[in-house]
């Protein structure tokens, strides 16, 4: 079930890749979450100080 909140979680992530130049480094790697909902979308946009409404940012009539 998709969510209506964005949530954007980092975490540390070290390479372990003996071969690579970033051997025993470590790189922010974003963990993935569930879909957000076009309506959700819709208000994180309206919350970014727009001034479109909901319904004009989905495309839906009133």
């Amino acid at each position: 079930m998709a969510k209506n909140k964005i949530q954007l979680p980092v975490m540390n992530r070290k390479n372990k890749n003996e071969r690579s130049r970033g051997f025993n480094h470590y790189y922010g790697e974003v963990k993935t979450g569930e879909t957000l909902t076009t309506r959700g979308l819709a208000a994180h946009i309206k919350e970014h100080d727009t001034s479109l409404g909901l319904e004009v940012i989905v495309g839906a009539p009133n």
